[in-house]
C-alpha cells in the first residue's frame, strides 16, 4: 500500500487523490470539497513538515510526541528516558517542543513513526 494514502487514511484526513475540479479559479477535491493545489492530488507526507501539522492537529498529539522520542531514545541506546520524556510531554504544545534531528532528516521516517503509533493505537 501507498505509505502516503495509508498515513491520511490512520490519521483520518482526505489524501486528494479521488479527483479534482476546476472552477476558472480553484481546483477542488472531489472527496473532501477542500481546495488543493493543481500541481498534484495526492500529498507527499514524506516531508516531516507535512506530518507534523497533521499530527499537531490532532488530540493525541502530546502521546504520539512522547512515542516519537521514546522511540529514538531506545533506538539510540540512550539509558534514563523517563525524566526526559516527562519534560517532552510537559512542553509538547508549547514552543520549546522539539522532534528528534534524524527523524526529520529522513524523508518518510517521521511518516513511518506516525503510521507505526496510529496502527498500534487503532489495534491493528
Amino acid at each position: 500500500m501507498d505509505m502516503n494514502k495509508r498515513f491520511a487514511e490512520l490519521a483520518g484526513i482526505c489524501n486528494h487523490s479521488g479527483g479534482v475540479r476546476f472552477d476558472g479559479i480553484n481546483w477542488t477535491c472531489e472527496d473532501c470539497g477542500s481546495d488543493v493545489d493543481n500541481d498534484g492530488l495526492s500529498i507527499d507526507y514524506s516531508d516531516p513538515i507535512k506530518v507534523l501539522r497533521v499530527m499537531m492537529e490532532r488530540e493525541d498529539w502530546p502521546e504520539w510526541y512522547m512515542e516519537m522520542h521514546k522511540y529514538y531514545l531506545i533506538k539510540s541506546g540512550a539509558i534514563a528516558v523517563t525524566p526526559w520524556v516527562r519534560f517532552m510531554m510537559a512542553h509538547a504544545r508549547d514552543e520549546r517542543a522539539s522532534v528528534p534531528i534524524p527523524l526529520l532528516l529522513t524523508p518518510g521516517a517521521l511518516r513511518d513513526r506516525a503510521i507505526e503509533y496510529l496502527t498500534n493505537k487503532k489495534g491493528e
